[in-house]
């Protein structure tokens, strides 16, 4: 029967990140864009997720864009919990995030968006999140 435990499972994992930076003591700003794709596992408590392709695009504040290939091979790890259709997931860089899965398991949402400062030295930042985890053992396909 379709369940929504991840454990053992592979996904491809797509994941949109965009980051807001402003300095108030200067009045610029930057935009920054990563979007990635990883192969992802959940096994025995441990959640894996390695770099297959992606680009860090920014844009400075006079207008320039430029992108960067992300690192490939780069391996983003942690620890997970499973409580029904939720996982909460913490990891190695200390930040926590909470993860909803579908009822047969195929399909991982999150999103989540958070503001920092003004801080001391003038800066404020915001951030938004998204990851689609589709299940696969590779992102041919996806």
């Amino acid at each position: 029967a379709p369940t929504p435990d991840v454990e053992g499972r592979s996904y491809c994992m797509m994941v949109n990140i965009t980051v807001q930076r402003g300095w108030s003591n200067t009045a610029t700003e930057e935009t920054q864009k990563f979007i990635a794709r990883r192969v992802a596992t959940f096994t025995d408590g441990v959640f894996t997720a390695t770099n297959i392709d992606g680009l860090d695009i920014r844009q400075d504040d006079n207008g320039v864009v430029f992108g960067v290939p992300i690192a490939v091979g780069e391996v983003l790890a942690g620890a997970y919990t499973q409580t029904g259709q939720r996982l909460d997931v913490l990891l190695d860089t200390g930040a926590s995030r909470v993860w909803y899965v579908s009822a047969d398991g195929s399909v991982i949402h999150n999103n989540s968006a958070d503001h920092f400062g003004p801080f001391p030295n003038s800066i404020s930042v915001g951030v938004t999140r998204n990851a689609t985890f589709i299940e696969s053992d590779t992102c041919d396909n996806v």
